[in-house]
């Protein structure tokens, strides 16, 4: 009996994708997050590409392997409801950018990094703020 192929759904996609957003922001090679949770780079690959299906198991073991939590990984689409700073503080970029921020002494340097951001944005009309 022929054994049906399963196209990735986006939802594999998007977890794959938020995996490997982690595990670049923290300079995680696919062999070594492979041999942290046990499988092969090229699993850790499929993973990522939204081919394979991540059991809960598995993906809170990535989650661990990466330093992060379980729901870091999981659909967080932000509504209405939530806050700009609840949005951004899920994904899993953020600590590395507000470490890398928080790590810059230099106000006038910290707003230069603000108005950047807004124009990357298309919001360079806003005011970057107090940086102090």
């Amino acid at each position: 009996m022929a054994r049906s192929v399963r196209s990735a759904s986006k939802g594999d996609q998007e977890v794959g994708a938020k995996i490997r957003a982690r595990r670049r922001a923290l300079a995680v090679s696919q062999s070594d997050l492979g041999d942290k949770i046990g499988v092969s780079y090229r699993q850790v690959q499929k993973y990522e590409a939204g081919v394979n299906r991540i059991s809960i198991m598995r993906l809170e073991q990535i989650a661990a392997a990466l330093d992060g939590r379980l729901s870091d990984f999981l659909d967080s689409a932000p509504d209405e409801s939530t806050s700009a700073l609840d949005a951004f503080a899920v994904l899993p970029e953020a600590q590395v950018f507000l470490d890398a921020y928080l790590s810059i002494a230099d106000p006038a340097t910290r707003k230069l990094i603000v108005t950047l951001t807004l124009s990357l944005a298309g919001q360079a009309n806003q005011p970057a703020g107090d940086c102090e």
